[in-house]
């Protein structure tokens, strides 16, 4: 694994809560708001990450976690729809979909409905593929929202049933993390897709985490990148 890049970024790790998710999904909004709804759309620009040629040492399972980005986002601005999540030092995490439909509207909720599924688990069987590729399984993943539905400021909130599988984890198994410096070329299409990676002569500027069986693909960011 390149170790110089995990070390540079172990110093911005932050801290999360449930109120810094429910934040991170607001700002994700915003963070995505020039994409398409479908994932022809364009990608949301970050600065290149210098990425140096020493890939000497591995960081080996959970320690894997304490020097990457603590807040991953799948979402898009035009569709009003995204999956945030907060992933903590031993591979743990918390996470919210939702997808609002300002049409999906009535009498006792005229501003419309926000569809929303909270969620818990952790990645497990941490193993490096390459210096910039790491695979690993979800473990535990439970629904926890109250499926009781509310009216908020004539907004329907409609939590999800127990057992539903958001956007972004989709039949999820195995996942993989892609690190900055990862070649355009070794990736999955459906992530060169999402991400209008044009060039596969490049490398990737940021960090990746992909869904493998959903072919979904979230971006990872630091605390001070949103």
């Amino acid at each position: 694994m390149n170790t110089q890049v995990l070390e540079r970024t172990a110093a911005r790790k932050a801290r999360g809560s449930k109120a810094v998710l429910v934040a991170f999904v607001a700002a994700g909004l915003v963070l995505t708001g020039c994409r398409d709804a479908s994932p022809g759309g364009s990608a949301t620009q970050t600065p290149p990450v210098t990425t140096p040629a020493d890939t000497s040492e591995a960081l080996d399972g959970p320690a894997v976690f304490a020097v990457l980005p603590k807040y991953f986002l799948y979402a898009s601005g035009a569709g009003a729809w995204g999956t945030a999540l907060i992933v903590d030092e031993t591979g743990a995490f918390t996470g919210e979909w939702h997808d609002w439909e300002a049409g999906s509207s009535g009498p006792d909720h005229p501003a419309g409905t926000r569809f929303v599924c909270e969620f818990t688990g952790r990645f497990v069987d941490v193993k490096q593929v390459n210096p910039y590729e790491y695979s690993m399984r979800v473990d535990g993943f439970t629904t926890t929202s109250d499926p009781t539905p509310t009216t908020v400021e004539g907004v329907l909130v409609s939590p999800c049933e127990p057992g539903t599988q958001p956007v972004g984890f989709t039949s999820a198994d195995e996942f993989r993390f892609y690190l900055p410096g990862s070649p355009v070329s070794a990736l999955p299409q459906a992530l060169v897709q999402w991400e209008r990676l044009d060039d596969p002569t490049q490398s990737l500027t940021f960090y990746a985490l992909y869904n493998v069986n959903g072919s979904e693909s979230f971006r990872g960011f630091f605390e001070n990148e949103y």
